[in-house]
């Protein structure tokens, strides 16, 4: 989301929007940008936690269990931690 270019280490939406399209290694920076910023800090403490409740919650707001988010990421991280999924 645009509003969110400061928690991406962007000074602006547009900033923001012009790194995207540079290509995916840019994007990939401003997920990590935006994970490592997010709530102070929260969601990145969630993320090297596998607190998928908490990541939930950080990344797509209060109403995560209606979409069953906290369960789905950690059945996706199950399946692929390995690297043979």
């Amino acid at each position: 989301m645009g509003g969110e270019y400061k928690t991406c280490n962007e000074s602006s939406s547009e900033g923001m929007v012009e790194k995207m399209c540079v290509g995916e290694s840019k994007q990939i920076e401003l997920l990590a940008s935006f994970i490592r910023n997010k709530a102070g800090g929260k969601l990145w403490k969630a993320v090297k936690e596998k607190d998928w409740p908490n990541v939930a919650l950080y990344y797509n707001g209060s109403k995560y269990k209606e979409n069953s988010y906290d369960t789905k990421m950690q059945a996706a991280y199950e399946k692929h931690k390995s690297g043979k999924a």
